[in-house]
């Protein structure tokens, strides 16, 4: 399975053979999100040989990952970026940063809680159940982007918006309530000096969103052209970077 604009095959080194870590949507295992084995046997990433074609499903859920306490999910998405023999990488709907060491045998996963000053999380639903898309619900937080650069993490995310604090959609027009959700709950940034040190909580720029790391670690960002008054004749593309403040 492949996903369009998502970014699904990394290159690894791993002693002297090179890999690629892909993400394939979800478990290796044959059963459904609903039941419980579907965590117990869960693996974040497969390992795909380039010299004989096969792969390898690794990185299960850590024991203090949120979707190994008791509840089902509909979809776990991670955002991650490989780093020579290192898989860093966040879940859109969890609050902690995973560093997967592959030159460790046993003990490679590690994990640390992201300080976000608000994040509504999903609460799952009942193993063997079903999610309940019919009672209004808050609007969940949810992780955008994650980009590893010069040896920092940015991280972009969206806190959530409380059931109160929402508008009625049958209130107002879904241009108004579009402007009312990104008033309420704009896109954030934190970044990651080094292990458990992050920045202070920021608003990203109105005019442009990073959306990629190339091959010489420079982070690159779209314009938001839909805030134009008109269609530009040229596109213009940013190249960023984490300045300290």
């Amino acid at each position: 399975m492949t996903y369009s604009g998502f970014d699904h095959l990394h290159k690894v080194n791993i002693g002297d053979e090179t890999n690629l870590v892909a993400f394939t949507g979800g478990a290796q295992h044959p059963v459904a999100t609903n039941q419980e084995d579907y965590y117990n046997h869960f693996n974040t990433f497969d390992l795909i040989s380039l010299d004989s074609g096969g792969y390898v499903p690794i990185t299960p859920l850590h024991p203090k990952s949120r979707y190994k306490q008791g509840k089902a999910f509909n979809f776990i998405r991670p955002m991650f970026q490989v780093n020579e023999d290192k898989i860093h990488f966040v879940f859109a709907t969890d609050t902690l940063f995973h560093t997967h060491d592959l030159s460790k045998a046993e003990n490679g996963l590690t994990v640390e809680g992201i300080p976000f000053d608000d994040f509504i999380l999903n609460p799952g639903y009942p193993f063997r159940g079903s999610e309940d898309y019919d009672t209004p619900k808050p609007r969940k937080g949810v992780v955008e982007s994650y980009f590893r650069v010069d040896e920092k993490d940015l991280i972009l995310y969206r806190s959530g918006l409380s059931l109160e604090a929402t508008p009625p959609r049958e209130t107002v027009s879904r241009k108004e309530w579009d402007e009312i959700n990104a008033r309420l709950n704009p896109l954030k940034f934190l970044v990651r000096e080094a292990k458990g040190i992050y920045s202070e909580v920021g608003l990203c720029p109105t005019n442009f969103t990073p959306t990629y790391v190339d091959g010489k670690n420079r982070l690159w960002a779209r314009q938001h052209v839909e805030l134009l008054d008109q269609e530009p004749e040229f596109y213009t593309i940013y190249q960023a970077a984490l300045v300290p403040q």
